[in-house]
């Protein structure tokens, strides 16, 4: 057993390498502007800066490094004397985690204006509202069995009736579906929660005029209540045993049945919402589902069922960045057992990944695909590779970086864009699906 921990550990350790000089300009410019003078310090910050040690996690985040010893050994502190894990832990217990998520906020803003030329969603519909976003959350496994992650396991195995240990905390995402850049996030110690205990939160985040795309697990009305009072809108999967009164049937085509219904369990708690139930949806291994959504948007000539339908579909894209940042950026192996050394590496990795991500829309718009199609993998070894050339120091540019990308890879696309043959055969499947819904726009 001993040795198998072992050889996990293993596989679980990064190695350092050499990130692209685009890559560390873009964080250095970002840490400027956000760490200003007297506002954010160490204690005895003379040899180990609050800058410095941002600089740190974050590349150590992009790197995929999951150890305290080899994040130590790699940085260097103001005297070019490498860390020590005994100093990189004493630093993340007087850090003020206030830079971290500055730093976090200003990245968001920096690439807000980042677009995708080729996206899965239609012009028409992303031009009527203000964002077209996907929330949803996910728990983060810890490895360590310390006392508070046994306590833990305890009350779990009596209240759930699960073994699985989940002491990581959870982490909160909303993702815009124009170009898969994270808009906002929040960490929670306590993983045994529920995605409705965020309504107060979520609303803060939810802007007017943005279409929200959430899962069955936000089902609550109350949040229902204050995304229309903000005049946003939602798509959700209706709930089973709701409460339902059809008013009146809108559309109904041999695939879908658009209906206006009324929603609720008291009579102050009745909302006026659309009812979309379409059949024949494509799944893998050519199977075929069944689903309903609850749409706000009243009007279908705004939010036509098909396009409901497609925004929907398009909510798995978050899943995809769970994946991404749990995996390639090893948030799937946690620095520490505390809960704020957690908060820490969850804010560094969603900046590297929204470093990796502005990448990936910049490939995307210069080979016409969809950031879906560009794979985070693909390029970090990509950059991997590039760092054992001769000269790669003089890339300084993020287009110099794709061009010598390119020219690596002889100018081809299929080690860059994921190709996988099943995936590439249910999105034709979709597509299809989504042609026959509307014939007259398709014609």
């Amino acid at each position: 057993m001993l040795r198998r921990a072992r050889r996990r550990q293993k596989l679980k350790r990064g190695t350092p390498w050499g990130l692209p000089i685009a890559f560390i300009n873009t964080l250095e410019k970002a840490i400027k502007k956000v760490v200003k003078k007297g506002k954010f310090r160490l204690i005895r910050d003379r040899v180990y800066t609050i800058g410095g040690l941002l600089s740190l996690l974050v590349t150590s985040a992009a790197q995929s490094l999951s150890v305290k010893s080899e994040i130590a050994r790699y940085g260097k502190n103001a005297e070019g004397k490498p860390y020590t894990k005994q100093n990189l832990e004493y630093r993340l217990d007087t850090f003020d985690k206030n830079a971290m998520w500055a730093l976090f906020k200003h990245t968001i803003n920096s690439f807000l204006k980042s677009k995708a030329n080729k996206n899965a969603l239609r012009k028409e519909i992303r031009e009527k509202y203000t964002d077209i976003v996907s929330i949803d959350g996910t728990t983060l496994d810890q490895v360590r069995h310390t006392p508070r992650v046994k306590k833990e396991k305890e009350e779990r195995s009596e209240n759930c009736r699960s073994y699985k240990l989940t002491s990581g905390g959870h982490v909160l995402v909303m993702i815009s579906l124009s170009n898969q850049m994270v808009v906002k996030a929040s960490y929670h110690a306590d993983a045994l929660v529920n995605e409705t205990n965020f309504t107060k939160e979520l609303l803060r985040w939810i802007r007017r005029d943005t279409l929200v795309v959430m899962d069955r697990g936000f089902y609550s009305f109350k949040l229902f209540e204050g995304i229309i009072k903000k005049r946003a809108h939602f798509i959700i999967p209706l709930r089973k045993r709701t409460r339902i009164t059809v008013i009146k049937v809108l559309k109904e085509t041999k695939y879908y049945r658009d209906s206006l219904v009324e929603v609720g369990v008291k009579p102050k708690m009745r909302y006026l919402l659309r009812m979309i139930e379409y059949t024949g949806f494509p799944r893998a291994k050519d199977e075929e589902s069944t689903r309903v959504l609850l749409v706000s948007e009243i009007d279908p000539e705004k939010l036509p069922p098909e396009e409901a339908i497609r925004c929907y579909n398009q909510r798995w894209s978050i899943e995809k960045c769970f994946n991404q940042i749990k995996q390639p950026l090893s948030l799937c192996h946690l620095w520490s057992s505390k809960p704020d050394h957690i908060e820490i590496q969850v804010l560094a990795t969603l900046i590297a990944y929204l470093i990796y991500n502005r990448l990936r829309v910049m490939i995307a718009n210069k080979y016409g695909v969809c950031v879906d199609d560009v794979s985070l993998v693909a390029i970090q070894q990509a950059l991997k590779a590039l760092s054992m050339q001769a000269g790669y120091r003089n890339i300084t540019t993020w287009l110099s970086v794709i061009k010598a990308i390119q020219n690596h890879y002889g100018h081809s696309l299929s080690l860059l864009v994921e190709h996988s043959k099943a995936v590439l055969i249910l999105r034709e499947r979709k597509e299809s699906y989504f042609q026959a819904l509307s014939p007259p726009q398709a014609a």
